[in-house]
């Protein structure tokens, strides 16, 4: 069955293209090749050390706020809890967006878009990624957040910019946080995070890994996890996305296992709607190519 894409091909889709063509022992290098961090420049790290340095102002400020206004500690850990729970779902809104809607190109997140995707190839590429490169793909992205918070006097209102200032180096670091979660021996500090359960641990985002790698977006501390899960509320919304764009999510084309027989059913009705990157991405890896998928390209 021939079938022309409607869209461009996706940047991953596009390497991988090349890739298909090649046989044996290049095939699996090559494949593996592509599966590696997707390379940040320099601009990129400054990026995150610009961000890191905000983090100490917003903090220096909190503390002189409380320095001048005790009282203010205890509402600030009243807080805390909230704090927590939104950094994971902001969180798991992120990797959600960057792993199934984001655009590949795009300069501000097409760099993340990309190494969230090829990670799903590789769970253990991002292992050995230095700290500053590890946040790099996300600095750009935090920038403008923190820029905003400088306009505002924290001293007066400490608890609130201690909250705040935590919320955005916890989402400035939760490709870390993540990171963590994939070691077999994670850093000190993150074990006793991670046993207190305010970071994610392996056991719990190994789920994400899993095919048909539809669920357990949290990368921070897993607390919004059940309210997202248990709801099936990221399937609904992958059905919405492909309902009003006709645009495949890009979670069913890395693994096609995750089409709803509703979809199937449609494209059966449309073939012109199915994307050659979805036939690209099963043919390279074929193990994930459901019935459905080899009964609607290889139909009589």
């Amino acid at each position: 069955m021939s079938v022309k894409s409607n869209k461009p091909l996706y940047h991953h889709a596009s390497e991988l293209l090349k890739i298909r063509q090649l046989k044996g022992l290049e095939f699996r290098a090559r494949l593996k090749e592509y599966s590696q961090p997707v390379q940040k420049d320099l601009w990129d790290r400054i990026f995150v050390y610009i961000d890191l340095i905000f983090v100490f102002i917003l903090l220096g400020q909190s503390l002189l706020g409380f320095w001048i206004q005790p009282f203010e500690i205890l509402f600030a850990l009243v807080l805390l809890p909230i704090t927590l729970f939104t950094a994971d779902v902001i969180g798991q809104v992120f990797h959600k967006a960057l792993d199934t809607y984001a655009g590949e190109e795009h300069v501000f997140w097409g760099k993340a878009a990309q190494e969230f995707r090829k990670h799903h190839e590789n769970p253990a590429n991002l292992n050995h990624v230095s700290y500053i490169n590890h946040l790099a793909a996300f600095g750009k992205l935090m920038l403008p957040m923190f820029i905003i918070c400088l306009f505002f006097d924290w001293t007066q209102n400490p608890a609130w910019g201690a909250n705040l200032t935590l919320l955005l180096f916890v989402l400035l670091n939760a490709t870390e946080i993540h990171k963590q979660a994939h070691l077999q021996k994670p850093h000190p500090l993150a074990q006793v995070l991670q046993k207190l359960g305010l970071m994610i641990n392996k056991k719990d985002h190994s789920r994400h890994h899993q095919a048909p790698f539809d669920c357990c977006y949290s990368v921070v501390n897993g607390w919004s996890q059940r309210l997202f899960d248990g709801t099936g509320f990221w399937k609904k919304m992958d059905l919405f996305f492909w309902n009003k764009f006709k645009k495949m999510p890009r979670i069913w084309i890395q693994d096609p296992r995750a089409i709803p027989a509703t979809v199937y059913a449609e494209l059966k009705n449309n073939p012109q709607l199915i994307p050659e990157d979805l036939i690209i991405y099963s043919d390279v890896f074929s193990h994930r190519k459901s019935n459905e998928l080899k009964n609607l390209l290889y139909r009589d």
